[in-house]
């Protein structure tokens, strides 16, 4: 079996790091080029926001991250043997397919139930499954770094994002389902399940996990980003295409790369649940208050 150099590694984290720039960049320069500066902060609600305005909470988050991460403690490295090293390279490569495939899938073909689910569970759940289960069985299991800090310290930027997103003048507006309260318990319960764990399994614990090995953390929480971001023109999508996935690309990016860090510091699930789960259903649940 052929396994990557060094260099050829070295090599991808570069190209990489580089080709996430440019797209960051393009989208910016697409959005100015339209005069497009306002985005819907989400699929339940037409009404749009200012970029700068949705990118706040994420940003006190992820700083919170960086903040309260102990830094005396030494980040465990990934140490892989060459046929590991290339089964991490190989699957990181078919995720990333998946993640492309499904965002074509639903920008192409639309993001209407039942086709959105269908489309989330084959290319997100069972193709991805079966990637790891036969990297599994070839390979062993995958020796992954451990957590960078303690479980109890990502409750300080999950905190503080909290606050800055609902506490603050920044709280979204109310969604209004027309529902009683026991019809929007199950539509949030099913939307926990299909997006909040669906993604944040396939993004951050599947992709994200196996980009970091092969092309570095700040490469991998980036890319990951800009995939998890780029299918939800297919949902917010209000003009041309171009300027639909510079927008979502745009408004989602630092929450992708809020809940990269997370993972990426404490390799623990319930703090991107947590984060994801309240971004769904705060302003759902909001729309319950009596005005």
């Amino acid at each position: 079996m052929v396994v990557p150099s060094a260099n050829t590694h070295r090599l991808a984290r570069v190209v990489a790091r580089v080709g996430a720039v440019v797209v960051v960049a393009s989208c910016l320069l697409i959005l100015l080029v339209n005069a497009h500066w306002e985005v819907r902060a989400s699929a339940d609600s037409t009404q749009s926001h200012p970029i700068w305005q949705l990118w706040i909470a994420p940003s006190l988050g992820a700083l919170a991250v960086c903040l309260t991460t102990a830094r005396n403690r030494a980040r465990p490295a990934w140490q892989l043997d060459p046929l590991q090293r290339r089964r991490v390279d190989v699957e990181a490569g078919l995720l990333a397919l998946c993640a492309l495939a499904f965002a074509a899938t639903l920008v192409g073909f639309g993001a209407r139930d039942p086709f959105y689910v269908v489309a989330k569970v084959v290319l997100l759940v069972v193709l991805p499954g079966l990637v790891l289960i036969v990297g599994r069985r070839a390979c062993g299991p995958l020796s992954i770094p451990g957590p960078a800090d303690s479980s109890l310290s990502a409750v300080i930027p999950v905190a503080v994002w909290v606050a800055a997103a609902y506490v603050t003048p920044l709280a979204p507006d109310p969604v209004v389902l027309g529902m009683d309260a026991v019809g929007v318990v199950l539509v949030l319960g099913g939307g926990f399940l299909v997006n909040a764990v669906v993604e944040e399994v396939f993004y951050r614990r599947w992709l994200l996990t196996r980009l970091q090995a092969t092309v570095g953390a700040t490469a991998a929480i980036l890319c990951s980003a800009i995939a998890w971001s780029a299918w939800h023109a297919a949902i917010q999508g209000v003009g041309s295409l171009d300027v639909d996935l510079a927008a979502v690309i745009a408004r989602h990016l630092p929450m992708g790369v809020f809940l990269g860090l997370l993972w990426t510091r404490h390799r623990r699930m319930w703090p991107i649940l947590t984060v994801h789960g309240l971004l769904n259903s705060v302003p759902v649940l909001l729309g319950l208050v009596p005005s």
